[in-house]
């Protein structure tokens, strides 16, 4: 056995040929911003490991990362794709991520099953929205990272006042590796730090080291050399602890910096034996060990649809999967088989896949399991905590342009969400809507043309309405009677029902929107009716009272009532329950006036309409900070509290959320793209009555309609 010391001071144990094993992987997320070069370093390192034999460029239709039609088409990457091969005893996996923002599920899934995240800056383009958002993940989760400043030799760049603000912006901590011989056009070359004769540079290479070894420190204080072989010793050490985070400069005409950046993966980055494993769960939710020679422990952190079927790509945390390797998941009730594990070659798949501990491989036609999903040895089951991917935001409501295509829309919005953990459809049913939901507008509108090409389904798409809800804020007394005679058995049932709001301890429950309370004394009414008057009263509030919207928040008392002994029956009193609700709700200025005795209507119920109110965290430069909170004054929003930091403030707000069903094309006018929000449900509110009644005359006008 061998024994190596994790990071957290634990200890992993595992056979020595598994040790050699995991110990030569390499796994690489190479992120950026749109635009920073990313896929074209993403392609350099694979052509100079062996990987390709051409260096494919952008738009290239043999892109082995871009190979997507709709990214050939755009000129972007819209999805991560992933490259593996051996190169130099090492089996090296390479994550080219979306740059994209409205993408930005794919780049955390990817994160979140890697060692080492190589976040890409372009000297001519600086820091984006991505960049930024991939730093603080990293931060977040302690991951080890890299930076690779790329387009060096683009005309007119200030490479070194780039390295600055990098510097500046992200600690000291990002310590150049390679140092850049000229900028732009007068870029020629390289030199590596530690053979340099920038003393400066060589010194922020042996502080950053030596500050992740305790006893390199106490040597390096005490003024005792330090060797180059020592230092490229703990070259790993400290980027895992976070003292390193090493900094390369490439350019890609002239093609210089590739080797080294592809030399230092192999020989200093991390592998998974490195760093921590993560934690793991029982069903109950308690914390359970793990180690990477246990049984087998995975997650699904990926997913495409291919001509051959669903491809799901999968990180081994413990053990090895095989083909028919039994595994269980969460949701799963029994344990099921695995299909056979494939290395992955962009968007073809082959053999020779790793698939024990710290591998990364795919396989076809995993239907049950989602992005997210852990895949587990059924005894003991164990869980990884879910990747946290952002909840979509934004909505569209959708419709097939063909009314034949209405099972074909299902469909294919089904598979697209299994496909990606930021996308859904559902069924509002408040207004019936298909509802789409994304990150951003580019997002569905993306995703809304994938369903066009790969399942000929066009749809047309509008904003959603929005799903408002009724209740009733006074108290009222309403007795209704149902008669119904057409010859032979008619239906009769007469009930008398208090309605007040909901108590608050009902409300904060949570549980049910009816509060239904019996206070039948005697024999006035069977007790078999009880029920009928409220299953009425239920279907009523599903129908609305005043707009069409569902009703909530409301309690009713059953006080009294009178039944036939012929015609009183189930249908009859739920009629009745229906009716009484209605018009109780609508109070005395509301009834009909043809009614007669015993049909009555005391109090005013005061019936109102509800909005549904979000919650929003909207983070920009400081700069926006004065016109983002303008905005939110405008959206008839309310500000919750504010923090600024390096640059950036947060705004907590509330919302309605009629005022912000397009927020994500505001905080794009607003920042121009620099914004990011979330946005979640909070609570229920009174509809201005300016808002309000306008929607409540429609209603009513069609309800006359229909009548």
């Amino acid at each position: 056995m061998v024994r190596r010391t994790r990071t957290d001071g634990c200890a992993l144990s595992f056979p020595r040929d598994q040790a050699m094993k995991i110990n030569d992987i390499r796994n690489v997320a190479v992120v950026g911003h749109s635009g920073s070069g990313k896929t074209t370093l993403s392609e350099g390192l694979a052509f100079k490991s062996g990987f390709t034999d051409k260096w494919h460029k952008k738009g290239d239709s043999a892109s082995i990362f871009d190979y997507q039609e709709d990214e050939r088409e755009r000129g972007t990457s819209l999805n991560s794709a992933i490259l593996q091969g051996d190169h130099a005893g090492k089996f090296i996996t390479i994550i080219d991520c979306p740059g994209a923002p409205d993408f930005y599920g794919d780049t955390l899934g990817a994160i979140e099953s890697v060692e080492t995240v190589i976040i890409v800056v372009a000297a001519n383009q600086g820091l984006g929205v991505t960049t930024r958002r991939v730093w603080a993940n990293c931060e977040e989760r302690n991951l080890p990272r890299a930076v690779v400043v790329t387009k060096a030799d683009a005309a007119n760049v200030k490479l070194f006042e780039m390295i600055d603000t990098i510097r500046k912006s992200w600690g000291q901590k990002v310590v150049p590796i390679t140092i850049a011989s000229g900028e732009g056009e007068g870029f020629s070359g390289i030199e590596e730090a530690v053979k340099s004769g920038d003393d400066a540079a060589k010194t922020a290479l042996m502080d950053s080291i030596c500050e992740a070894d305790d006893e390199l420190m106490m040597r390096y204080m005490d003024g005792e050399e330090i060797s180059d072989a020592e230092l490229a010793g703990g070259f790993t050490k400290a980027m895992v602890k976070g003292t390193l985070i090493p900094l390369y400069v490439v350019g890609e005409s002239k093609d210089i910096g590739y080797e080294k950046v592809l030399k230092d993966i192999c020989d200093g980055f991390p592998s998974p034996a490195d760093v921590p494993l993560p934690k793991a769960f029982d069903d109950a939710g308690a914390e359970m060990e793990i180690s990477v020679d246990g049984p087998v422990l995975g997650r699904m952190f990926k997913s495409t649809l291919a001509v051959a079927g669903r491809v799901s790509y999968i990180r081994v945390y413990s053990g090895s999967f095989a083909k028919d390797s039994q595994f269980c998941t969460k949701k799963m009730n029994k344990a099921e088989k695995l299909p056979p594990p494939q290395k992955i070659i962009g968007k073809d798949l082959k053999d020779g896949a790793v698939s024990s501990a710290g591998g990364i491989f795919a396989v076809l036609k995993l239907e049950d399991v989602e992005i997210g999903d852990t895949l587990s040895a059924p005894k003991p089951a164990r869980y990884l905590a879910p990747i946290p991917f952002a909840k979509p935001m934004v909505m569209l409501a959708v419709e097939p342009l063909a009314r034949k295509d209405a099972d074909k829309i299902n469909e294919g919005l089904r598979k697209l969400s299994q496909t990606d953990p930021t996308f859904r459809a559902q069924r509002d049913e408040t207004t019936g809507d298909l509802v789409v939901y994304g990150t951003t507008n580019q997002h569905l509108l993306v995703m809304l043309d994938r369903l066009k090409k790969r399942f000929k389904v066009e749809c047309t798409t509008k904003k959603p309405r929005i799903p408002y809800r009724e209740t009733i804020t006074s108290k009222a007394n309403v007795r209704y009677r149902h008669k119904k005679q057409s010859g032979g058995s008619g239906e009769f049932g007469e009930i008398e029902l208090n309605l007040y709001p909901a108590d608050k301890e009902f409300i904060d429950e949570g549980e049910d929107d009816l509060q239904f309370v019996s206070s039948i004394v005697g024999t006035c009414i069977d007790r078999n009716y009880v029920p009928s008057v409220e299953k009425g009263v239920r279907d009523q509030m599903t129908r609305g009272v005043i707009a069409g919207y569902p009703v909530i928040n409301v309690k009713v008392e059953l006080v009294d009532g009178k039944q036939h002994p012929v015609d009183s029956k189930d249908a009859a009193f739920q009629k009745a329950g229906k009716m009484a609700f209605k018009w109780g709700c609508r109070g005395q200025k509301g009834v009909p006036t043809s009614w007669n005795e015993p049909n009555r209507v005391v109090g005013d119920p005061k019936p109102t309409l509800l909005e549904p109110i979000v919650s929003l965290e909207v983070n920009v430069p400081v700069a926006n900070m004065g016109d983002i909170l303008s905005d939110v004054n405008r959206k008839r929003g309310q500000v919750l509290g504010q923090d600024m930091d390096a640059g950036y403030a947060t705004i907590k707000a509330k919302a309605p959320l009629a005022e912000v069903l397009d927020y994500a094309n505001d905080l794009q006018k607003i920042t121009a793209g620099e914004g990011s929000f979330t946005m979640e449900f909070l609570q229920y509110d009174q509809v201005p009555p300016n808002i309000a009644e306008p929607l409540i005359k429609a209603a009513r006008a069609e309800e006359e309609e229909d009548e």
